[in-house]
């Protein structure tokens, strides 16, 4: 018989049967039951198919290691390969998604109940490695976890700033980093600090006067804590600088000058003096400078403690290599009255001590005859030191 004849056969005895009544009823009935059969045969065979292809990675980055093949949907939950723990016990559990599957952990049976596993696994310090297994009909399918038990809390190193520094500021930044395998964060002063990926951490601390403790305390994955005690003095006041030698005002007339003088507290190992350095030993500084030409100079000393304040201290001098002049004088009453063109010292009237105010001098002449007529000696000194001796030669009739 041809295959059409067939076709037109079948199709005949279909449109004769679908005729009846309920037909499509029973029809429908039917595809249902084929239905349910093949989902039951897929369920019963599933770890079959599993097993054919690659098993999903469902956990939660729990097993660092897996077995090949068989998978009856083993998950560990918890802990998470590659936790950093204190503790000597740890919690581990987990899934399976296949009915009637025994689970062990390290080769010791575990209860499952509703397809979830429970159970706490002793540590050692360093390195652990838990193996858990799921056994069933087609097989074993193995899960690997692995735990540090870490017991040493991190070390802190302090790079700014350094220990027992004097600061000037309120404000202090403080910069370091943690030697340890999990750091997780740094407090400075009670405070959160940044902790970056390298274990480079930092942070600020806000100072009183005086010595300052700062606690600074790490904690690594494992919960492990160290406490590192910072020293930091904050320091605000200047150095009081004093200047001894030479005076304010002093008149000098060598070209070169001694100054002399101390600090209240330690500098950084030396002063400036005039730019000059000059090394500070117990407190005190001493050097001798040298002087420029004639008039007007500032003799500047600068100071820089520990802590970075800074202090400027000057005085003035002036340097005269010109010996004083007689500009005026007078005699009346045995009594020569003269002035200088500049302040004096010292001045003396034939050797007899005058009485000297400012550029104003007087002193009594010695006694002599009348018509006596001689010269008469006035010398004079400045506040340099430079002297000079004036010849004054008498008139007659000068009074005396």
């Amino acid at each position: 018989m041809a295959l059409g004849d067939i076709l037109n056969r079948d199709l005949f005895r279909f449109r004769s049967i679908s005729q009846n009544p309920g037909f499509f009823e029973r029809f429908l009935a039917l595809l249902a039951i084929v239905g349910c059969a093949w989902g039951g045969y897929r369920l019963w065979t599933a770890p079959a198919f599993a097993a054919k292809a690659p098993a999903a990675d469902t956990t939660t980055g729990a097993a660092v290691q897996r077995s090949q093949g068989v998978s009856y949907g083993l998950v560990v939950a918890r802990p998470i390969s590659g936790s950093t723990v204190g503790g000597d016990h740890i919690l581990l559990d987990g899934t399976v998604q296949v009915d009637g599957v025994t689970v062990s952990c390290n080769g010791a049976r575990l209860q499952v109940q509703e397809r979830y596993f429970r159970t706490t696994v002793a540590l050692q310090e360093g390195q652990n490695v838990i193996e858990i297994a799921a056994r069933g009909r087609e097989g074993e399918q193995r899960e690997q976890v692995i735990v540090i038990r870490d017991l040493i809390g991190p070390e802190v190193r302090i790079t700014q700033p350094s220990q027992g520094a004097v600061v000037a500021q309120r404000v202090v930044t403080i910069r370091g980093d943690l030697v340890d395998d999990a750091p997780a964060r740094v407090s400075i002063g009670g405070k959160p600090a940044a902790l970056r990926d390298d274990a480079v951490f930092q942070g600020a601390a806000l100072l009183e006067p005086g010595e300052n403790v700062i606690p600074i305390v790490a904690e690594d994955r494992a919960g492990n804590r160290t406490t590192f005690e910072l020293r930091v003095t904050l320091d605000s006041d200047p150095p009081i600088v004093v200047i001894q030698l030479p005076i304010e005002g002093a008149r000098v007339r060598a070209d070169t000058i001694l100054v002399r003088g101390q600090v209240d507290e330690a500098v950084r190992n030396e002063v400036l003096v005039n730019g000059i350095p000059v090394p500070v030993r117990g407190k005190k500084f001493e050097t001798t400078l040298r002087l420029g030409r004639d008039g007007r100079q500032s003799i500047i000393v600068n100071a820089l403690d520990e802590a970075g304040n800074a202090t400027r201290q000057a005085v003035s001098i002036v340097r005269d290599t010109r010996a004083p002049r007689l500009s005026e004088w007078a005699i009346a009453d045995g009594t020569l009255t003269g002035v200088a063109d500049e302040e004096l010292l010292r001045a003396f009237v034939d050797g007899v001590p005058a009485t000297v105010s400012g550029v104003n001098l007087s002193g009594k002449l010695p006694i002599r005859a009348v018509d006596e007529v001689t010269s008469i000696k006035v010398r004079l000194i400045d506040l340099a030191g430079n002297e000079e001796t004036h010849e004054v030669v008498p008139e007659v009739g000068d009074g005396r």
